[in-house]
């Protein structure tokens, strides 16, 4: 029986480490691991592969180890609240440089600050 359950659990882990490696080198090409959900390489999901590892750790399923592997390439445990702060903190900076120059902080409605719609936020 402890034969049986290490035959299977082989594949699962050789099936995790390729999805890891393309997620690496991803990250590699791409300078961050946000894969996109519906993203694929090679025929790998690795986008939903992404979804999956994070509803694990949500979930406490996710061995220790696995976490660890994923967070030495920065893997986003909650993207979207990344990427939301992110624009926030890219929209704060574009009205500083706006208020900076203007005086003001009274922005124009179709004003646009370093590619953002400054006028709009």
């Amino acid at each position: 029986e402890l034969a049986a359950l290490t035959a299977v659990a082989k594949p699962r882990a050789a099936a995790w480490d390729r999805h890891f490696d393309a997620v690496a080198a991803f990250r590699n090409s791409r300078g961050h691991a946000a894969v996109p959900a519906r993203h694929e390489v090679g025929g790998l999901k690795i986008g939903q592969w992404c979804v999956s590892q994070r509803r694990r750790h949500r979930q406490g399923a996710l061995d220790a180890d696995r976490v660890r592997r994923l967070e030495t390439l920065g893997f986003p445990w909650a993207p979207r609240a990344a990427s939301k702060a992110a624009t926030a903190d890219a929209y704060a900076a574009a009205l500083a440089v706006f208020v900076a120059r203007e005086g003001h902080d009274r922005v124009p409605k179709r004003h646009r600050e370093a590619g953002l719609r400054l006028g709009e936020w």
